[in-house]
């Protein structure tokens, strides 16, 4: 089962963290390019757990 929501707001830094936090429990369905976004996030956090390097140039 599923909610779907629809929300009206400027994405910022703060919005995409909120997203995040709510893990595998959300799926942006729109805008593309917020869903795009969050893909790319959500791809490099992969390839930082599988490879065990930081791609923020953080340690």
């Amino acid at each position: 089962m599923y909610r779907e929501y629809t929300l009206t707001v400027r994405p910022s830094r703060d919005f995409l963290q909120e997203l995040l936090w709510h893990g595998r429990n959300i799926i942006v369905l729109k805008p593309e390019s917020l869903r795009l976004e969050m893909i790319g996030i959500l791809k490099d956090m992969t390839k930082s757990y599988e490879t065990g390097e930081c791609l923020n140039g953080e340690e």
